[in-house]
């Protein structure tokens, strides 16, 4: 933000009142949108146990509002600390002694707010733009990163906010509209928030509103045109979001959830309301992916706040019950669940690995495949293990107990003993507080023929570097005759597990956690070739031919890659299909081009290919005649080694095929057409060789294992 002239007038005084252990601040601005200014009036209500024992205590404040202190004979002063790149920092000295246990501020400032809106500067920004504040005639952004309101370094606060504005304009902010109305050309908006707060946002643009009352709560969407199809549809889904987590969890905390598209993009979850881009709120998938996910967060992390010196729990418990949740509804549980593994095994290492009490935030996939993919799945295993009523129970629990606190991952895991009566130390700190997963190792599978029984024989093995890991895992056996899958425990707490079964039919294929049960580091044996892979490696070669027409395009964009590559640390080096090597010791190569003499490798993608249908075959060749076709396959040789090719025609696709391309990391193969890279072709190949799964040879003829895993019911279906 620029500097600006600034006048704070501060008038201390001490008063009588209730007795409060909550700071509360009722504020009073004027926003200029032509002027980019703000003026503030805030009354602050402070309980005498933020005041040292000195009798002082400090705040701070955007460093471009420059303070001026009044003097008056009011029983106090104040002083500036020292100023950083972002903030002043002021000391509140008392003479008096509070009354009732309170101190009542009145602090009034002005100046302007005009921070730039910028491309996202974290690795994970997925092309989302970020500011910390901004006030133009396009709309308003003010937040916590914005520092417009004292900073007292308290945990939680309430507040009440009057906020005018020009007429054409509407506010959004956390609490419930208690009151509107226009005087002459100004907007005068009054909003309540009782429940405490980390932050206090206001949001405003010109917009046009859609509401209707849903049991109490105001549901809205405020939407930059005339749309009321679209607005339907996202109230429709909020209504059904509501009653969805009333049933899972508790009743909805806040009196309003409103949808408000923004004027960039972003994508954003506050209390009460979401804050969605104009591209973003009109992608078909969002309304039944993020638009839950961020509604669910007005339970997890904007009600029950984290505690985040403890590490940061509310997203992988929200993917759960919102992205994970939605995925299961439609029978596809087992396959989020493997690729949230198989994003760990491709970003997560010994080097860059941490535990989840350590998770703050998401910059970039190896905090995703953290803090949201270990978190998920440990959540998974709480719910594996208790049962579906057990484990909503204990997260109700939870809810109701920390409503309006910050709260720990200690406060999760009280939450489930008290429901369960057991004790959960050990489950929690070895998920929450280790690093690494553990890796699992198929062996010495027999099966003998003892009396009236078939006894199956097998090793269940720990392999990882780290310490041995205790869990339950699930372990599949099919059964001859039988048409469905019989399910078993393993207990896993040392390196190697003998394990005897007997039955009295003939097992016919073992296979250990094949729903993706358990965290674990994935073989990449077990799990479809795919783009994450690629994205994942540390040691990265790109090949680009000599010979092909469109080597010249081929090599700027190969450069380009690397030079992204090296920004995140990684070892990226290119090589000229001419000086071709025999032994390439790298675990992710890209390849160039048709006319590339590397082509030689995708015959190891063949049989992958082969298994597709007629009609995905047809799209392929086509992508490959004429547009833009990537796929990912496996040294057959080397499972650490990953191919990539990478064959285009329109290079004016270039750079909106490097941006999306990130974002598709869990598919093998991948078709897109056009200037702007639109996708339209996309899969995973088959697993072919999965080393957790053995099928039994006989000598005698046997059939095929053809029985079917247990289907099983979304949380959702109890």
């Amino acid at each position: 933000m620029k500097k600006s002239l600034l006048i704070v007038t501060f008038i201390l005084i001490s008063i009588i009142s209730a007795f409060s252990q909550t700071i509360h601040q009722n504020i009073k601005c004027r926003v200029n949108v032509n002027e980019k200014s703000l003026f503030v009036e805030d009354e602050i209500i402070l309980p005498v146990s933020y005041i040292n024992n000195d009798n002082y205590l400090t705040f701070s404040l955007n460093k471009n509002f420059s303070l001026i202190h009044e003097k008056i004979e009011l029983g106090y002063d104040i002083s500036q600390i020292k100023t950083d790149d972002k903030l002043t920092y002021y000391r509140i000295s008392f003479n008096d002694s509070a009354v009732n246990g309170q101190y009542q501020v009145l602090l009034k400032y002005q100046g302007k707010v005009e921070g730039a809106i910028t491309p996202g500067t974290s690795e994970y920004a997925r092309g989302f733009s970020e500011t910390d504040g901004i006030i133009s005639r396009e709309g308003v952004y003010l937040a916590g990163s914005t520092a417009w309101v004292p900073d007292f370094q308290a945990e939680l606060f309430s507040f009440q906010l009057t906020a005018s504005i020009d007429s054409a304009y509407t506010v959004v902010s956390q609490g419930r509209l208690i009151s509107e109305n226009i005087q002459e050309d100004t907007r005068v908006m009054v909003f309540d928030s009782p429940e405490p707060q980390d932050e206090i946002y206001l949001v405003a643009r010109k917009w046009i509103i859609y509401r209707q009352n849903y049991n109490g709560i105001s549901v809205e969407a405020f939407l930059a045109k005339p749309d009321p199809d679209l607005a339907k549809k996202y109230m429709d889904a909020t209504k059904e979001y509501l009653t969805l987590y009333h049933h899972l969890i508790a009743p909805y905390p806040y009196s309003k959830f409103t949808l408000v598209e923004n004027f960039w993009e972003t994508g954003y979850g506050m209390p009460s309301f979401t804050l969605l881009g104009e591209k973003v709120i009109r992608f078909p998938w969002i309304i039944s992916s993020s638009y839950p996910h961020e509604l669910l967060h007005n339970y997890w992390g904007n009600s029950v706040y984290v505690d985040y010196s403890t590490g940061n729990w509310c997203e992988g418990i929200t993917s759960y019950m919102a992205d994970h949740l939605f995925k299961e509804q439609k029978g596809e549980g087992e396959e989020y669940r493997r690729s949230t593994l198989q994003k760990y095994a491709d970003f997560v290492n010994p080097e860059n690995d941490f535990p989840l009490s350590q998770f703050k935030s998401r910059n970039n996939p190896v905090e995703e495949a953290i803090g949201y993919g270990k978190c998920l799945m440990m959540n998974h295993m709480l719910r594996r293990e208790y049962g579906d009523e057990v484990f909503l129970r204990a997260y109700s629990k939870f809810f109701n107990d920390n409503r309006f606190k910050r709260a720990s991952f200690n406060d999760i895991k009280t939450s489930f003993e008290e429901i369960t009566r057991d004790d959960l130390d050990f489950f929690f700190d070895q998920w929450v507080n280790r690093t690494g997963a553990p890796a699992f190792s198929l062996k010495d599978v027999v099966v003998s023929r003892e009396g009236e029984y078939f006894v199956l024989y097998f090793k269940l093995d720990q392999v990882q570097t780290e310490e041995v890991f205790k869990m339950n895992v699930p372990v599949a056996v099919w059964l001859e005759g039988d048409t469905t899958v019989t399910m078993k425990n393993v207990i896993s707490d040392r390196r190697s597990v003998q394990v005897k079964w007997n039955f009295t039919k003939r097992p016919l294929k073992i296979s250990v956690d094949p729903q993706f049960d358990v965290f674990r580091l994935v073989d990449k044996r077990e799990v479809p070739p795919s783009l994450s892979r690629m994205y994942g490696a540390t040691k990265i070669l790109l090949v680009v031919p000599v010979s092909d027409p469109k080597a010249y395009e081929y090599e700027l964009l190969a450069k380009q890659w690397q030079e992204n590559f090296r920004k995140e640390g990684k070892v990226a080096d290119i090589l000229y299909d001419k000086n071709l090597l025999t032994n390439i010791d790298y675990q992710a190569i890209w390849i160039f081009g048709y006319g590339n003499q590397f082509c030689f490798y995708n015959q190891f993608a063949d049989k992958f290919k082969n298994l597709l249908d007629s009609a995905t075959l047809a799209k392929w060749e086509l992508d490959k005649a004429k547009n833009e076709l990537i796929f990912v396959y496996p040294h057959p040789d080397k499972p650490y080694q990953t191919f990539a090719f990478v064959g285009m025609h329109d290079f004016t696709a270039t750079q909106s095929l490097t941006n999306k391309l990130p974002h598709y990391g869990k598919y093998s193969y991948l078709g897109f057409e056009g200037k702007i890279a639109t996708n339209n072709l996309k899969g995973v190949f088959e697993v072919l060789d999965s080393p957790l799964s053995y099928i039994m040879k006989y000598q005698t003829p046997t059939p095929l294992p053809t029985a079917r895993l247990p289907k099983r019911k979304a949380l959702t279906d109890n």
